[in-house]
């Protein structure tokens, strides 16, 4: 879905990084080898953006990778992927839903109309086709009538797919007998198949794809200085950084090593994880991790984005909103307990052929079932009396709380806590609950550094070079989380502005408009409060280390002073010796005055004596046989002087 005419190839593309490994000129001439004519018709022809097919929209990204002038160099990758990656495949093919759509715009009127008993009038306009796919497509899912005193708080009926071709044809949108608007949850790992299928059935902006699949190494330097982009060249596009914290009771974390040698060890495993996603070599729903973090033997914490997407429909009455999570649908972790708990972001699981567990590295950021010791803590929402209104989220098949979870619930049981009505109109107001979950795991992830800075800051002086390397890190960690979230609240800005295209509930409906931007700008107000916090800690950090370095240059000048000490009182001790050993090579001699018959020891006794005595003599008198010089010196310069 586009509001955009013309040519797939001359559409406006957001400047991009080319990544993963391969230089665009690399992937260009792979790609130019086995690339045949039939991406041309898509290139050079116009194209019903209601008939898109997914061959179309591969064979148009790929060919646009390909222009000799090297205007699609960013989609080199891409092109790639769409061209050559392999089929749908993965232990969770058929069996779990890695695309997840609720359909919008059913309000109270629209489902009161399905009631026993009542007809359709003017004030509640019958939507069909919507109430149908909450029933026949979706038959285990509750009948869409609701409570009318808890309306708000009535679970949402989503459409489950788990094949491409599925959601191709029976996904609601533009293109349906009834167009509806919708939010699409996308979980883990596409491959190519299901990236054409939602790309074409939705006329998707190919940059969306591009930037969530980017997994460039972010202290690698970008290859054409692309990214980040300009906000106004990205305005339908927000991505959203999601932090997941983990406790290890065991104190294993670092196994006997330095925290510095773990990281890097954490390094090589990332440099691996982004390796296998290059090569294709991930199954579906499989979670992807962004970065990890290591703190010390105990806590550590996993970053993982949420890419959101705005498309709306050529006749711009629709919109339709994809959130691609970084979390998939594996299995589970435990608490310590022994209580399941899907809070995990990246467990252990069993794959299927033909990437098995024995074919699959280990990392350092799983967590294996049942493990007491070792687990990811929920995130937790806090509302005003969330307490209070237990009875309204309890779920009937699941003991999860919608006030601690993780970014893999949030597909499940998504716009419980919203009005129907105000997400029907308003596109930034769906995104309320992704936006709430992803500013309290930062707030929590904010919440454990301020906890390790203190903890840093309080050890003892001869703990400071092992502080130092703690700090610097913690300092990178923040610069970075900072960053991105700058990058986020630009984006958000120019959202909500009164220039954004996003779709807004009408002005002449002021009581849903009012409640659209009052939340907006709370959502605002939260991330503005992060960026604040983060750069007073990362101040506190840069303190903390100006600090600490004093502290041991201190240190290293006490330590010099004590050397120097030292250094002196061998040296005395030396001077001492000297003429002992003076005295003695007299004694050693062949003369006949020192004819051991005839001399006893005493007389060595007595010129040690005589040595040791003028050699102290000497070093007492020094200071003063220097003053006289200087006095002299200065007595002969004055007589020069007067003469």
């Amino acid at each position: 879905m586009s509001t955009e005419t013309g040519d797939i190839a001359d559409m406006p593309q957001t400047p991009h990084t080319s990544s993963l490994g391969r230089a665009p000129s690399e992937l260009s001439s792979t790609m130019s080898k086995d690339l045949t004519p039939m991406w041309k018709p898509a290139v050079e022809k116009k194209v019903d953006e209601t008939k898109l097919l997914p061959e179309q929209y591969t064979n148009a990204v790929v060919g646009f990778s390909l222009l000799p002038d090297g205007s699609g160099q960013n989609y080199a990758w891409l092109g790639s992927f769409l061209k050559h990656g392999p089929p749908s495949f993965g232990h969770n093919l058929h069996a779990t839903s890695l695309v997840i759509q609720y359909p919008l715009g059913l309000e109270k009127g629209d489902r009161l109309a399905f009631l026993p008993g009542s007809t359709p009038t003017k004030s509640t306009p019958v939507s069909s086709y919507a109430v149908a796919l909450r029933t026949d497509q979706n038959p285990n899912a509750e009948v869409d009538i609701p409570n009318q005193k808890h309306d708000r708080y009535r679970r949402k009926s989503p459409i489950n797919f788990s094949s491409p071709y599925d959601f191709y044809t029976n996904s609601v949108g533009e293109g349906s007998s009834n167009p509806q608007s919708g939010i699409i949850f996308l979980r883990g790992y596409m491959s190519a198949e299901w990236i054409g299928n939602i790309g074409a059935r939705f006329f998707v902006d190919p940059e969306f794809f591009c930037r969530h699949m980017d997994f460039q190494n972010p202290d690698e330097p970008t290859k054409n200085f692309s990214l980040p982009a300009l906000p106004s060249s990205s305005s339908h596009i927000l991505e959203l950084p999601v932090m997941t914290i983990g406790i290890d009771k065991s104190r294993k974390a670092l196994g006997g090593k330095t925290a510095k040698a773990t990281r890097d060890t954490v390094d090589k495993a990332l440099d691996n994880f982004r390796e296998r996603f290059t090569k294709m070599e991930m199954v579906d729903g499989e979670s992807m991790i962004r970065d990890f973090y290591l703190f010390d033997e105990m806590h550590f914490a996993v970053e993982q984005r949420i890419s959101i997407c705005m498309e709306k429909s050529k006749d711009g009455k629709t919109f339709q909103l994809l959130v691609w999570l970084d979390s998939g649908t594996e299995g589970h972790s435990f608490t310590s307990s022994g209580k399941e708990r899907s809070y995990s972001p990246y467990p252990i699981s069993t794959q299927s052929e033909p990437y098995s567990d024995t074919n699959r590295p280990s990392y350092p950021w799983e967590v294996a079932s049942r493990d007491a010791d070792r687990y990811y803590l929920p995130v937790t929402l806090r509302k005003h009396k969330i307490a209070l209104k237990t009875h309204l989220f309890q779920k009937e098949r699941s003991e999860s709380d919608p006030s601690a979870r993780s970014a893999a619930h949030l597909p499940e049981d998504y716009g419980r806590s919203l009005h129907s009505s105000v997400m029907a109109k308003d596109a930034f107001y769906c995104l309320t609950e992704i936006l709430e979950f992803a500013a309290s795991s930062h707030m929590e992830f904010l919440n454990l550094i301020d906890l390790k800075l203190d903890q840093y800051t309080s050890l003892p002086a001869t703990e400071d070079y092992k502080v130092l390397p703690n700090l610097k890190y913690t300092k990178k960690i923040l610069y970075q989380y900072i960053q991105k979230t700058e990058r986020l609240l630009a984006s958000t800005r120019q959202v909500i502005s009164s220039e954004s295209r996003w779709p807004k509930a009408s002005s002449a409906d002021q009581a849903k408009s009012e409640k659209a931007m009052n939340t907006a700008q709370r959502i605002v107000k939260d991330f503005e409060h992060l960026l604040k916090r983060a750069n007073t800690l990362h101040k506190h950090t840069s303190d903390a280390i100006h600090v600490l370095f004093s502290s041991i240059s201190i240190s290293e000048s006490q330590r010099a002073i004590e050397q120097a000490e030292d250094m002196g009182r061998l040296t005395f001790l030396a001077f001492l010796f000297v003429p002992l050993s003076l005295a003695t090579s007299f004694f050693g001699m062949n003369f006949k005055e020192l004819d051991d018959k005839v001399l006893s020891l005493w007389w060595w006794a007595v010129a040690s004596v005589i040595c040791l005595a003028m050699a102290v003599t000497g070093y007492y008198s020094y200071p003063y046989v220097q003053q006289l010089k200087r006095l002299t010196k200065d007595m002969l310069l004055r007589m020069a002087h007067r003469l």
